[in-house]
C-alpha cells in the first residue's frame, strides 16, 4: 500500500503557526521605557520632608509589562528616619493622578554621603501598562530630612523628554508640570513588551486550522486514524 504524505497545506499552516508563535515570544526582550543613568550627575533638585516629585513617561505602539524602575538619589542625612519610596502614577490630565504601584527604599539601604549619589532600583512583578499612554515615576521622600533627585545633561537619553515634572508640597494636590531641555532627571524604567492580539490571534487560527485540515485529509484518504497521528 502506498504512504500518503501530509498535505502541504497543513504543513504549512503548522510552520506559519510555529514561526508567528516564536515571534511574539521574541519580542517578549526587555525595552528601556527610560533609560538615563550615565552620564555622572551635574547636579540635583532637592525633595523636602512630606514632597514628591514625578517625572512622565510615555509607551508605545505596544503594551507593557513593568519590570523595574530606578532613580539616582543622593541624602545628606546620617540618621535617616521614615520611609522613601518609588511610586508609579496614572495620568491624570498632564500630571500625576492615582497611584498604580508604591515601593519602599530601605533606610538601611540608603547612602548617606551626598557626594556619592547612588541609583536605587526595584524589581517590579509584571505591572500591565497601556499602549501610547502617558504615566509618571515619583519619588516621594517621607523621611525626617530631605533627599536630593540627581540630574545629568543627557538630554539625548531613551524617554527624554521625560524630564516634565510635577511636585507635591504635603497635599493631594499637585503643581503644573516644568520641563526643561538642557537637564534629565535620572533613572530607568524597564518593560517587557506585550505580544499583540494580531500574533496570538494568527497563532491560534494556524493551529487549529492545521488540526481541521489533517483531520479532513485523514478522513478522505481512507486510512484509520492512529493515536499518534493528529
Amino acid at each position: 500500500m502506498q504512504r500518503q504524505s501530509m498535505p502541504h497545506a497543513v504543513a504549512l499552516t503548522l510552520v506559519l503557526a510555529l514561526f508567528v508563535t516564536g515571534h511574539a515570544n521574541s519580542a517578549s526582550a526587555t525595552t528601556f521605557l527610560l533609560s538615563n543613568t550615565t552620564p555622572a550627575s551635574t547636579g540635583g533638585v532637592s525633595i523636602g520632608n512630606a514632597e514628591a516629585l514625578a517625572i512622565k513617561f510615555t509607551t508605545t505602539s505596544n503594551g507593557f509589562s513593568l519590570t523595574g524602575v530606578g532613580a539616582t538619589l543622593a541624602t545628606t542625612t546620617t540618621n535617616p528616619t521614615g520611609n522613601l519610596f518609588l511610586e508609579v502614577l496614572n495620568n491624570a490630565v498632564d500630571r500625576p493622578g492615582s497611584s498604580l504601584l508604591l515601593l519602599t527604599i530601605s533606610t538601611s539601604d540608603l547612602i548617606v554621603n551626598n557626594t556619592t549619589p547612588t541609583f536605587y532600583g526595584k524589581i517590579v512583578n509584571n505591572l500591565a501598562l497601556q499602549p501610547n499612554t502617558d504615566y509618571w515615576l515619583a519619588v516621594d521622600n517621607q523621611l525626617n530630612e530631605s533627599v536630593s533627585w540627581r540630574f545629568n545633561g543627557q538630554t539625548s537619553a531613551v524617554g527624554f523628554p521625560t524630564e516634565t515634572s510635577a511636585q507635591s508640597f504635603g497635599s493631594a494636590s499637585w503643581n503644573d508640570p516644568v520641563s526643561t531641555s538642557t537637564t534629565a532627571l535620572m533613572g530607568s524604567i524597564t518593560a517587557v513588551p506585550e505580544p499583540s492580539s494580531g500574533m496570538v490571534l494568527w497563532s491560534f487560527t494556524g493551529l487549529t486550522g492545521g488540526i481541521a485540515l489533517c483531520r479532513r485529509w485523514t478522513k478522505t484518504s481512507g486510512r484509520p486514524r492512529s493515536p499518534s497521528t493528529c
